[in-house]
C-alpha cells in the first residue's frame, strides 16, 4: 500500500459497514463502555480526567486535523473552517474543559447527536490509519464522551433550558454555514454534497434540515425526561 494512502486527500473514503467503519464503531463503543464503567474514578478525579481530555483534543485539533489541512489542502477556507457540528462541539468542549461552565455543555450535547450519527453513517471519511481518519475518530469519540463526562463529573443533564440554548445556537449556526458555503464553495455541514436527498432543491433541503434538527433536539429532551420520570417512579415504589 503506497505511503500516500495514509495522508493524501485522494485516499479512498470509508464505505458504510466496511471493516474500517466497523473498527470505528467498535473502538468507540468499547471506549464509551469503559468510560461509563469508570464513572466513580472519573468523578473522584474529574480535574485530572478533564486535563487528559483537553490534551487529547488539542493534539487532535492542532497536529492531526489542522496540521493535515495545512500540509495537504490547497483551499483552507473551503475545507478547514470550524463549521461542522463536531468542530463547533470541539471548540466548545475546549472552552468547557478550561472554564468548567456547564452552559457550554448544553450546546455540546445536542450538537454531539450529529457526531453520533456521523459515526454510524460516515460521509467523506478516510480509514482510521489515515491521518485525517484518525483525527475523525478521535474528534467524534471525544465529542460523544464530553456530555457523558459532564454528567458524571459535574452533574450536568439535558433540560428544556439546555434545549432552548442549543436551538438558538443551531439557528445562528445554519445561516452562517449557508453564507460561507456560498462564498467559499465549501460543503460545510454537508449542505451541498449531501449524504442523502441530493435531488431536493437547496431551500427545501435546508428547511427540512432546520425543522428536523430542532424537532430531533426536542424529541431527545422529551425522551430523557420520560426516562428520568420512570426511574424516579421505580425508586419511589421500591422505597
Amino acid at each position: 500500500m503506497p505511503l500516500e494512502h495514509y495522508y493524501s486527500e485522494n485516499a479512498p473514503y470509508v464505505e458504510v459497514l466496511s471493516w474500517p467503519h466497523l473498527v470505528y464503531l467498535l473502538f468507540c463503543v468499547v471506549a464509551i463502555f469503559f468510560f461509563v464503567r469508570s464513572h466513580k474514578t472519573i468523578r473522584e478525579n474529574r480535574e485530572k480526567v478533564g486535563r487528559i481530555m483537553l490534551g487529547i483534543i488539542l493534539f487532535q485539533q492542532i497536529f492531526l486535523m489542522y496540521g493535515w489541512y495545512l500540509l495537504t489542502s490547497s483551499d483552507l477556507l473551503k475545507n478547514a473552517l470550524p463549521l461542522e457540528m463536531c468542530r463547533v462541539s470541539t471548540i466548545l468542549t475546549i472552552i468547557f474543559l478550561i472554564t468548567k461552565d456547564t452552559r457550554f455543555m448544553d450546546v455540546i450535547f445536542y450538537f454531539s447527536i450529529y457526531a453520533l450519527a456521523s459515526l454510524f453513517y460516515p460521509k467523506n471519511v478516510y480509514h482510521f490509519l489515515h491521518v485525517n481518519g484518525l483525527s475523525y475518530m478521535i474528534n467524534h469519540l471525544m465529542t460523544v464522551l464530553t456530555p457523558i463526562f459532564g454528567a458524571i463529573a459535574y452533574g450536568w443533564k439535558p433540560s428544556w433550558k439546555a434545549f432552548t440554548r442549543a436551538a438558538v445556537a443551531f439557528s445562528l449556526f445554519l445561516p452562517v454555514v449557508i453564507v460561507v458555503n456560498h462564498f467559499t464553495g465549501g460543503n460545510y455541514f454537508y449542505l451541498v454534497d449531501r449524504p442523502f436527498w441530493n435531488d431536493l432543491p437547496a431551500p427545501l433541503f435546508i428547511g427540512i434540515t432546520y425543522v428536523g434538527t430542532i424537532a430531533g433536539f426536542a424529541l431527545v429532551t422529551r425522551a430523557i425526561d420520560l426516562a428520568v420520570e420512570r426511574v424516579s417512579a421505580k425508586k419511589k415504589i421500591a422505597v
